[in-house]
Order: C-alpha cells, then sequence, then structure tokens
C-alpha cells in the first residue's frame, strides 16, 4: 500500500469509526461483535484501496460495505440460534419428552449430539456470547481459520437435519 493509499484509509477511518459503531451496536447489540463489523470493513476497503481510491464517493463505498457485512453479521447470528434451537428440539422428540425452556442446560439435552466438534464450536460462538477472535484465540488459529471452522459446523450441523 502506497503513502497516499495508506493516508486515504486511515482518514476515512478516523472520520467514520465512531458512527459506524453506534450503528453496529445498535443493529447488533453486542460490542464486540460491533467492532469485528467495523474492522473487517476497514480490513476490506485495505484489500480494495484501488477500487476505493477511484470511487467517487470513498465514504459511501466504505459504509454500503459496513452496512453489508452487518447484516452479513446478523443473519449468521441468527442462523446459528436458529440451529441450536432445531438441534434442541430434535434431541428432545428423539427422546419422547417435551421441549424444554432455556432454562435447561443444553448439554443435557443434546445428549450425543453434544460430543460432535461442531456443535461444540458452535455453542461457543452463540451461547457463550464469544466473538470470533476470542474463539480463535482461544482455539490457537487465525480469525478467518476460525470463521471457516464456523462455516463448516453449520454446514455439517444442517446436513445432520436433512438425514
Amino acid at each position: 500500500m502506497t503513502t497516499e493509499e495508506l493516508r486515504l484509509v486511515e482518514a476515512l477511518y478516523r472520520r467514520m469509526y465512531d458512527r459506524l459503531m453506534r450503528y453496529a451496536l445498535e443493529t447488533l447489540g453486542d460490542a464486540a461483535r460491533a467492532e469485528d463489523v467495523v474492522q473487517n470493513t476497514f480490513e476490506l476497503a485495505c484489500l480494495n484501496v484501488p477500487a476505493l481510491i477511484r470511487h467517487p464517493a470513498p465514504e459511501g463505498w466504505v459504509f454500503v460495505t459496513f452496512r453489508n457485512l452487518v447484516r452479513t453479521s446478523a443473519k449468521e447470528r441468527a442462523g446459528d440460534i436458529m440451529l441450536l434451537e432445531r438441534l434442541q428440539s430434535r434431541a428432545a422428540a428423539s427422546e419422547g419428552e417435551r421441549v424444554y425452556s432455556d432454562e435447561t442446560d443444553p448439554d443435557i439435552l443434546y445428549g450425543d449430539l453434544s460430543e460432535l466438534p461442531e456443535y461444540r464450536l458452535l455453542r461457543g460462538y452463540v451461547d457463550c456470547g464469544r466473538t470470533v477472535a476470542e474463539l480463535a484465540e482461544t482455539m490457537g488459529i487465525s480469525a478467518e481459520a476460525c470463521k471457516k471452522r464456523l462455516q463448516r459446523a453449520r454446514n455439517r450441523l444442517r446436513r445432520y437435519f436433512k438425514e
């Protein structure tokens, strides 16, 4: 990245950071996830500096990118929650029991399913309120690798429901 490109991204970051954080906090309701989305936005800006420089409204480019990342984050979170709820319902139905309230320990409800690494990964992400960065740090891997593992876990658990 050239000095000019670096200055552009830095100026955009300084001008837009507070506004983007407020928007993300309001939309996502979680400071850590909001911070992740804002940082990912500027990571994409750094990776796409040529397009950003050529764009007639660089702040608009950053905001549209940011808004798309917020939507994606919210959808993933909602999908993860729904997936875990489906796991809970399926485990209860297979045992011939009623569906438990949120107060019941999911590990008890899921039985054998709770031993799957995919389940554990999603549970750590959704129930424990960890961010991708925190989860990655506890696993000793990069945030990008953690995102990929979450994606694979979602896909494996979705296939589990189809079977």
